[in-house]
């Protein structure tokens, strides 16, 4: 028999926790990502996307080039390679939107050269199967990526110049937001 009078705590073990992905909610994302291809395709030639449309579009650029910086098993060859396109397209929606927006503030109608139309479309062209990929091998990464994407684009200045070690931080920090499912939003 125990000497000390004190009676001993109940053993609780610690609840382990990690991120489950139905097919349903990857294929719902898919699908929203796949947006984007349709209105680059579709809205952006015939000069009638709106701003949602330009925003998702650069979103998922911005989307594309933190996967493509923090990722370290990616081949640092392709990487390179592609880097400048997708940087290219966010300059020309970006140049696009500046344009619609200083003709007509109120209702800005975003209609692009023939150059821009044509990176957009080529960065689109490598954004979407990195990202369609990413999907099927590890959502949760993306949903990080997206999640420090979104906090670290809605800045308070205009600036984005980040380093690689403060975008692999970022993504890296305790982030309460990844129990999104497409049927609690």
């Amino acid at each position: 028999m125990a000497k000390n009078s004190k009676p001993r705590k109940k053993y609780r073990p610690k609840p382990v926790r990690f991120n489950c992905w139905e097919r349903s909610d990857i294929e719902h994302l898919q699908a929203v990502f796949q947006e984007f291809e349709l209105i680059t395709e579709f809205k952006f030639p015939t000069g009638e996307a709106n701003m949602d449309d330009m925003c998702c579009v650069r979103d998922v650029l911005n989307l594309c080039t933190l996967g493509m910086v923090t990722r370290d098993w990616l081949d640092r060859d392709e990487v390179k390679d592609c880097t400048p396109i997708v940087n290219a397209a966010g300059d020309a929606i970006k140049r696009c939107a500046d344009r619609a927006c200083d003709r007509n503030p109120d209702a800005p109608r975003f209609v692009f050269a023939g150059d821009e139309l044509k990176a957009v479309r080529a960065g689109v062209a490598i954004a979407g199967p990195f990202i369609r990929d990413s999907l099927d091998e590890s959502p949760t990464r993306l949903i990080l990526e997206f999640y420090a994407m979104r906090h670290l684009t809605r800045g308070k200045d205009g600036r984005y110049a980040y380093t690689d070690e403060q975008l692999k931080r970022a993504i890296e920090q305790e982030n309460d937001n990844i129990d999104w499912s497409h049927r609690h939003g």
